[in-house]
């Protein structure tokens, strides 16, 4: 679905919000988890999994630079294009794995529900 024209703003699609008035905001990132109908973008924010629905104006495209969200855990950047994001789960075993995958898509179906 596209939104004002944002062609690259689709589901699952990884950006980082700008130009917030509430500027702790600015430079996080996160994941799209749903155009809304009333035109803003439901996004949950990579480091601490809140839902916020941002105006597509307000969000780049996600690009991982020097300067990206540091981890408070591991204090690695964050790659939201690699797995795991950062060096918090890189000694995680299958078990531990198959949990994150199992939290993401948790998390994933209560964003549906983000009104």
């Amino acid at each position: 679905m596209l939104v004002f024209g944002e062609e690259w703003i689709r589901e699952n699609a990884y950006v980082t919000l700008a130009n917030l008035k509430a500027a702790d905001f600015n430079g996080r990132t996160g994941t799209v988890i749903e155009i809304r109908p009333d035109g803003r973008v439901g996004v949950s924010l990579a480091v601490s999994g809140e839902w916020k629905a941002i105006r597509p104006g307000n969000l780049v495209p996600f690009v991982f630079e020097r300067h990206a969200e540091v981890c408070p855990k591991c204090s690695d950047r964050i790659n939201l294009s690699a797995f795991p994001p950062c060096s918090c789960d890189s000694d995680c075993n299958e078990e531990q794995k198959l949990d994150w995958l199992e939290d993401v898509c948790k998390n994933s179906t209560q964003a549906l529900n983000f009104h």
